[in-house]
């Protein structure tokens, strides 16, 4: 496998991922995707993606020369401002509530 082999391994990424994305903007974002990593191996390339929404580790074969991209292709939100905004600088720890003893007998009512 060389260099050729693995730009093709990512075209096809890339075009998989616009293909999905034009189809649904409002889930997998406006902008297109950007490739922000790559690692090859015997016979795989695994191609990390990102736009302003999502990003997306795709990995891909090769079999009998032909590279298949997988048809389901998942991946994470990426963070946004507004959870920041929502969580503050702790984040959900600083608003999440542990309770560490039997409740009270004024709560017990409830």
């Amino acid at each position: 496998m060389d260099s050729d082999d693995t730009r093709t391994a990512v075209e096809l990424v890339l075009a998989a991922l616009e293909h999905n994305r034009a189809a649904n903007t409002e889930m997998l974002g406006a902008e297109p995707f950007l490739v922000e990593a790559v690692v090859q191996r015997n016979g795989v390339v695994a191609v990390v993606a990102h736009n302003d929404v999502m990003r997306i580790p795709v990995i891909v074969e090769n079999h009998d020369g032909t590279w298949h991209v997988p048809r389901m292709l998942m991946g994470s939100r990426q963070q946004g401002a507004e959870r920041k905004d929502l969580t503050d600088q702790m984040g959900l720890q600083e608003k999440s509530f542990k309770q560490s003893g039997v409740a009270s007998a004024r709560w017990s009512a409830f």
